[in-house]
């Protein structure tokens, strides 16, 4: 009997070749699903955008990849091998005429942007020191004597921390060179981050980003910032504005240790005529209602509330402006900056998230540690504990 022109004895004989053929066959089949669907998950993930929300994941990496320029060369290997396994330099600068650092690096598919915190150096202090309030939108000649035009909100009644702000500055035309490498190799999300001076420089770098020229970067680029322990950058004119655009989808978190003192300051000061338009209290001082008798007696209390405020932020733009510039230009050569606000009413930028605070409360080995609560390894444990609380 014959099947297919084959005699049984044929078949038998060729059965277990033909089954081996069948099994390799779907061997191969089933490797290439794998393959493809991994390619699909791969290309998938790469392609993914930041999500919504502030994850566990970006937030215990970025205090660790915004302590990481603080370390000295010799240890920054170690800590990035333990500590943050996938992310790679790119480009690290150790110290800029104010005595900043910055770091990019790549984390996947990701950009990093790391911005270290103050120093021992003298100049470093002086930065934060420097805290006259300049407009959000202008220009500045570094002390290299380059004229850098700025915008870091669009409201004219918007201001921002001259020390910082002139930083950034220096810094920023090597740093966005970076991205633009990292962009030609098809990376085009960036976290941004920084502890301390840092964070009040990863808040302000996000602004400027926000507010480039459309030919400065490609149009695909997304950011996220995750501040920690970040001082007050600006009034709250800039922080209505940043928030407005860049708290969108939880985009820019900023970490804080309420025990930590370092995000109270700068120094704040409102006056009546640091409030928008219609402003009561100079309506006020403009009106003739009521009786001379009254007006007089209303304008003096009115006056003995006033003028004290008015001439402390004349106080602090002299010390901290004027005063703090001359100290700066000694060790860095000079510099020009706009014209000082008559506003030194510093405000919270970002969407805030409280941590507890560390413990022991004070350093048990040197209680006059006013640091303490600022530690960025204390900050790095903090982060990690509210999120296990979180899940718990």
């Amino acid at each position: 009997m014959r099947l297919c022109g084959k005699t049984k004895k044929q078949i038998a004989k060729e059965t277990p070749r033909l089954c081996a053929s069948a099994v390799k066959t779907y061997k191969n089949m089933k490797t290439l699903t794998l393959l493809i669907f991994t390619f699909l998950l791969t290309a998938t993930q790469l392609n993914a955008q930041f999500e919504p929300g502030f994850k566990k994941e970006e937030a215990t990496k970025l205090m660790r990849a915004a302590r990481y320029p603080y370390y000295k060369p010799a240890k920054r290997d170690s800590i990035m091998a333990i500590e943050l396994p996938g992310y790679r330099i790119v480009k690290l600068v150790d110290s800029t005429a104010l005595d900043n650092s910055w770091c990019v690096m790549t984390a996947g598919n990701k950009g990093v942007i790391s911005f270290r915190g103050t120093t021992d150096n003298p100049v470093s202090w002086l930065e934060n020191f420097y805290a006259a309030m300049i407009p959000a939108s202008g220009e500045v000649t570094s002390p290299q004597g380059k004229i850098v035009k700025y915008k870091f909100a669009d409201d004219p009644r918007a201001g921002v921390q001259a020390g910082w702000s002139l930083a950034l500055l220096v810094m920023s035309k090597d740093i966005l060179n970076e991205m633009k490498k990292l962009n030609n190799k098809g990376i085009y999300d960036f976290y941004i981050t920084g502890h301390s001076q840092g964070g009040a420089l990863s808040l302000l770098f996000r602004a400027l980003l926000e507010h480039l020229p459309d030919s400065v970067l490609n149009p695909k680029n997304n950011f996220k910032t995750y501040a920690f322990a970040a001082p007050k950058p600006g009034n709250r004119f800039f922080s209505y504005e940043y928030n407005r655009i860049c708290n969108t989808g939880f985009s820019s978190i900023t970490f804080v240790n309420p025990y930590d003192w370092v995000p109270q300051v700068p120094f704040s000061v409102q006056s009546p005529y640091n409030i928008t338009e219609p402003n009561p209290f100079i309506e006020f001082e403009r009106s003739k209602e009521g009786s001379l008798v009254k007006r007089i007696a209303l304008h003096h209390i009115y006056g003995s509330m006033k003028n004290p405020i008015v001439k402390a932020q004349k106080k602090l733009n002299k010390t901290l402006g004027h005063r703090v510039k001359k100290i700066i230009e000694k060790t860095t050569g000079g510099f020009t900056v706009p014209e000082y606000m008559s506003d030194a009413a510093y405000f919270p930028v970002g969407i805030s998230i409280t941590l507890d605070h560390y413990e022991p409360m004070t350093n048990p080995k040197d209680e006059h540690d006013v640091f303490w609560q600022h530690n960025p390894e204390h900050y790095i444990q903090l982060v990690d504990d509210f999120f296990d609380k979180q899940n718990r």
